[in-house]
């Protein structure tokens, strides 16, 4: 889907980014004393969020392609963030590794587009191409430099370039930006997580002593480093020639290549984990990426991976709803951090309205870019997404909350697809009518009644499946089918 069109919805919708909802995960159905803060919302837990396969396309590697490090991770639990999200902005990455590690084409991945990245300096003033590129090309850099993709300007990035060719200059410059980043009391200006990567074409020297200092001196505090290991593809090249070494034929090696391959590529993740764990600031995952240059290139992977590392509720829902690259993501999260929540809250004695509007904001706020629902309900306000036949006020706000998610999913793709800013009111009224009338609202009760009864007990399995139905009641479907 074309950024432009993305742009315009956004731009459809009158929004800014503004504060962020409670949000829950339980992990029983007891009440559970609540979690403790710090000032800016992180939670001290030892749970860690529940990751979900690629639903949009079940052949891709699994979520737990990403593995994460020892030190363990924490969940985001359903708290009050708003004082603090209103100050959070964009999301801001650090992206470190040597030369040709694939850093850019990861980053275009991201941002959904192939264009090269605006450059800002830290007082936001933009700085022509031609200028970067010479100082760049006299080996100077400036990791205050901001790099934003306009494919997606939500996400603002830093490039550590320099360090890593051993320059001690370099190391202290940037170890000093991610101690001031990583601790500013000004939120806008934090880093909210540390991209490193490694290219697997340097397969035989993994870690280099200038990374090895990065993991034994830089604390990053609070900012979760994820280790990627790029161009994993290439490991196909070295597999064959060692399968030619071995006397193969070409014909065989080319065969048993891509077993062989795997298998390279886990040694090589072990060894690195392995080093990287006896140092003093291991990092908190690692994933493997490949093929992030060709025309089917996902970063799913990499989006959820983030996620997970991340310990603030604010930053993972700015991280879920400035994301473009997969839809199913916003509606994995929907689900576990707030239709789980209703689940799991089974006392529910009488649905009001003040409770299907608090629903809808809740399930709002993980959908691209809506970040201040307050405003939606000046606008917007959906009917009960429940059925007449007689159900339980518990099951009736289970039902809402995931007619919510439908209702946004194909609104969201009505305003692409029609190329109009469109009013926003009668947009979600046409979704509404579209949800009840086509059958679709009924289907979805159904299915649920069957799917609460099987997940009630397992929040893991629980999850799952209702994000599997969810998926596959999508209306947007009849719209992207009519468009091709």
């Amino acid at each position: 889907m074309a950024p432009g069109r993305v742009n315009k919805f956004f731009s459809s919708l009158h929004f800014h980014r503004g504060s962020a909802p409670s949000a829950h995960v339980s992990t029983s159905t007891s009440p559970q004393p609540p979690p403790e803060v710090d000032d800016v919302g992180r939670v001290h837990a030892e749970i860690r969020p529940q990751t979900l396969p690629d639903l949009a396309d079940p052949a891709r590697l699994p979520a737990s392609a990403c593995e994460p490090a020892n030190t363990g991770s924490k969940i985001p639990l359903r708290l009050d963030t708003k004082e603090h999200f209103d100050r959070i902005g964009r999301f801001r990455i650090l992206v470190m590794g040597r030369a040709n590690a694939g850093k850019t084409t990861i980053l275009q991945r991201v941002c959904n587009t192939t264009d090269l990245p605006e450059v800002f300096d830290g007082k936001g003033n933009k700085i022509d191409a031609k200028i970067v590129e010479a100082s760049i090309g006299r080996g100077h850099h400036n990791i205050e430099n901001e790099l934003v993709f306009q494919g997606n300007p939500g996400f603002i990035f830093h490039d550590s370039c320099g360090f890593e060719a051993g320059s001690a200059n370099e190391f202290e410059l940037m170890n000093e930006f991610v101690a001031h980043r990583a601790t500013t009391l000004k939120l806008e200006q934090r880093i909210h997580a540390i991209w490193f990567c490694i290219p697997m074409t340097d397969f035989h020297r993994t870690i280099t002593a200038a990374e090895a200092r990065f993991f034994n001196k830089c604390d990053t505090g609070s900012v979760p480093v994820i280790v990627l290991l790029t161009k994993a593809d290439t490991l196909n090249f070295a597999a064959i020639e060692q399968l030619l070494d071995e006397g193969k034929t070409i014909e065989a090696a080319k065969e048993q290549a891509f077993g062989l391959e795997k298998q390279m590529l886990t040694n090589i993740q072990t060894k690195i984990a392995r080093e990287l764990a006896q140092c003093t600031f291991p990092p908190k995952g690692y994933l493997p990426l490949n093929n992030m240059n060709g025309p089917c290139a996902d970063c799913t992977l990499l989006l959820r991976c983030t996620a997970d590392a991340l310990d603030q509720v604010a930053l993972l829902q700015l991280l879920i709803t400035t994301q473009q690259a997969n839809l199913v993501l916003n509606i994995e999260y929907a689900v576990i951090q707030e239709i789980w929540y209703l689940i799991m809250d089974q006392g529910v004695e009488e649905s009001s309205v003040s409770q299907l509007l608090k629903i809808q904001r809740d399930v709002f706020y993980w959908m691209p870019c809506i970040q201040t629902p307050f405003q939606i309900h000046n606008e917007v306000q959906l009917p009960l997404l429940s059925s007449g036949h007689p159900i339980s006020p518990y099951h009736q706000l289970i039902a809402h909350g995931v007619g919510c998610i439908l209702v946004f999913e194909y609104a969201y793709f009505y305003l692409q697809e029609k190329e109009v800013a469109g009013d926003l009111k009668e947009t979600f009224a046409l979704a509404v009518r579209e949800y009840q009338k086509s059958g679709t609202q009924d289907a979805v009760q159904r299915a649920l009644q069957v799917a609460i009864k099987e997940c009630k007990e397992d929040k893991d399995k629980g999850t799952k499946i209702i994000t599997d139905l969810v998926v596959k009641h999508r209306m947007s479907k009849k719209l992207l089918k009519s468009a091709q």
